[in-house]
């Protein structure tokens, strides 16, 4: 059985100009991404990374960094297609078995969450799991249509004492290629979550998330660096 990652990139970007291939910290999103997910691959516990994109620069780019790479139709870059039809059609381009997706956009997660993520999802098909997800806590007083929905106004409670919702992040989802095609979703039936701190959680989707992560990204790295001249 072989297990692979997926990055997802495409040309275009509605809220961030060129935003995988856009200077970050001195280098960009995908290489980071890429660069991130490598030691898992000389470790034993990636077979490899798939890069799939309509855009040929991106997928050249890659291809000089060792990846695997799947030209996309572009229909299924543009926002003509729906986010089900396009999950199908990554799976059923994939090259491998199981699919470890982490996009870009996740450029804080921690290469030991995806390797956990990995761990957990072959441990939690014992179980009846079908999928491993990333999620991040909610503790917000949330309404919808006019009406509070995770709490009561007339016993006021806590933020701390909110139910535990949870929201997707999308950071590292585990799947096998054939329940991805036939849900068009990276998530399972059974999903088991892995609760991410609020910094792995970040995605970018805005500039103001782009210029967020990269400060928060280059204190990572500088402290990373300190330790490991101690």
């Amino acid at each position: 059985m072989s297990i692979k990652a997926l990055i997802h990139v495409r040309g275009g970007s509605e809220r961030v100009d060129n935003k995988n291939m856009r200077p970050f910290a001195g280098s960009n999103l995908l290489a980071i991404k890429i660069k991130m997910l490598q030691p898992l691959v000389h470790s034993g516990c990636l077979d490899g990374v798939v890069v799939n994109s309509e855009n040929d620069e991106m997928l050249q780019f890659a291809a000089s960094l060792g990846c695997e790479t799947v030209k996309r139709d572009a229909y299924f870059a543009r926002s003509e297609s729906t986010a089900n039809e396009t999950w199908s059609e990554y799976a059923r381009t994939f090259p491998a078995d199981i699919v470890v997706c982490t996009p870009v956009t996740s450029p804080l997660i921690d290469s030991g969450t995806i390797r956990g993520c990995i761990s957990g999802y072959f441990a939690g098909t014992a179980d009846g799991k079908d999928s491993v997800n990333t999620v991040v806590g909610v503790r917000k007083y949330l309404w919808l249509d006019g009406k509070p929905i995770n709490y009561d106004t007339s016993k006021h409670t806590r933020s701390q004492e909110l139910p535990d919702v949870v929201a997707l992040t999308f950071g590292c989802s585990v799947i096998s290629r054939e329940l991805m095609q036939a849900r068009g979703n990276v998530v399972g039936l059974n999903p088991l979550f892995v609760k991410l701190h609020d910094t792995e959680a970040l995605d970018v989707d805005t500039m103001f998330d782009f210029s967020i992560a990269e400060v928060l990204y280059k204190e990572q790295t500088a402290r990373t660096t300190r330790g490991a001249y101690r």
